[in-house]
C-alpha cells in the first residue's frame, strides 16, 4: 500500500472545512438563546418608545388657560373689561 502525502493546500482546505463545520454547529446551538434575547430586547425597546411617546404630551400639556373676567384696581378711570384684557394679554405674551 502506498501512502500519499498531503500537500499544504489540501491540508488548509480540509482544516478550514472542519473549522467551519464546528463553528456552524456552535452557532446553531446558540441560535435559540440569541433569538430569545433579541426578541426580549426589541420588546423592551418598543415599550420604552411607547412610554416616551405617551409621556411627552403629558409633560408638555399646559393647565387650562383661564380668562380673567374681573380685575380689582384702585383707579376709577378704566373699566374692568380693559383691565381684564390687559392682564390676559400680559399673561399670554410672556
Amino acid at each position: 500500500m502506498e501512502s500519499k502525502k498531503m500537500n499544504a493546500v489540501d491540508f488548509d482546505r480540509i482544516w478550514d472545512e472542519a473549522e467551519a463545520a464546528a463553528q456552524g454547529r456552535r452557532m446553531a446551538a446558540e441560535y435559540p438563546g440569541w433569538l430569545h434575547r433579541r426578541r426580549r430586547n426589541g420588546g423592551l425597546a418598543m415599550m420604552a418608545v411607547v412610554l416616551m411617546v405617551a409621556a411627552v404630551p403629558m409633560l408638555t400639556m399646559r393647565s387650562d388657560v383661564r380668562g380673567y373676567d374681573r380685575v380689582v384696581c384702585n383707579r376709577d378711570g378704566m373699566s374692568d373689561a380693559q383691565w381684564a384684557d390687559l392682564a390676559a394679554e400680559m399673561l399670554t405674551i410672556g
